[in-house]
């Protein structure tokens, strides 16, 4: 799922590289930071996508 929104992402800014590269940096920064705090799958996946439903771990 993640990779079908990654590859939606690139799709959305073809042609601008720019926004392509900060996308992907900024994603995996966030899965980083996340996973480093031993974040749960669901947790990390609403964190990832942008859902803004509380996350009690």
């Amino acid at each position: 799922m993640i990779n079908k929104l990654h590859l939606a992402m690139i799709e959305l800014y073809s042609g601008d590289a720019k926004r392509i590269q900060h996308f992907c940096k900024v994603h995996s920064y966030a899965k980083i930071i996340a996973e480093t705090e031993n974040v749960d799958e669901k947790c990390l996946f609403m964190k990832i996508t942008g859902k803004r439903r509380p996350c009690i771990s």
